[in-house]
């Protein structure tokens, strides 16, 4: 389900990562990066494309290193910021979305690493507010463990009480509307393990 109002929260932790397979020749700084593997957390439209960074402009996010992406309809090859001063190897992530209408802070994202604010918080682009955004995870060469609060339980506190996504409140909750196949029919996974100019 994604979240059309309200103060959400969903946490990301690193279990493990593979170091990716050295080709031979010059090392550059670029394979180095993609061989450690690759982390971005953030929301997007249901519907939208679930690689973070691919150009969409239904999505936010933030990189593994602390830059932020808030890609917008004219601009999609957005240019991230570097918003946090900590990358986020080896912590608890939490990404929080804040569409309280009476907080100070409404229309923003933030990230905190292991319970601690790691960033101010982030606007929404203009074309995203008012719409439902969900949770949604691109990692590469790596093991995660995602925590969508079951029964509101996190694995890093916060300094203020949040509800989680996995306890969206009914009035709060927009769920997708793909269409369930029909009776005796089963749903097609498609898991990419290549992508272009990888």
């Amino acid at each position: 389900a994604g979240a059309k109002a309200g103060r959400y929260l969903f946490e990301v932790r690193v279990l493990d990562r593979k170091a990716g397979d050295w080709k031979g020749g010059d090392w550059t700084d670029r394979d180095y990066v993609q061989a450690q593997g690759t982390l971005r957390v953030g929301l997007s439209l249901a519907g939208s494309s679930l690689l973070l960074g691919d150009g969409s402009s239904d999505q936010v996010f933030f990189y593994e290193d602390g830059a932020f992406s808030a890609p917008t309809p004219e601009v999609s090859r957005h240019h991230p910021q570097k918003v946090c001063k900590q990358p986020m190897a080896s912590k608890v992530v939490a990404l929080l979305l804040n569409l309280d209408a009476a907080s100070p802070s409404a229309s923003t994202v933030s990230l905190f690493l292991d319970g601690v604010r790691a960033c101010a918080p982030q606007k929404l682009p203009q074309h995203l507010l008012g719409k439902a955004l969900y949770p949604t995870i691109s990692f590469k060469n790596m093991t995660l463990a995602v925590n969508m609060g079951s029964g509101g339980a996190q694995l890093r506190k916060l300094p203020f009480s949040c509800r989680m996504f996995g306890d969206l409140s009914a009035e709060d909750a927009e769920t997708s509307r793909r269409v369930r196949p029909a009776q005796g029919s089963r749903y097609r996974v498609v898991v990419p393990v290549g992508l272009p100019s990888e």
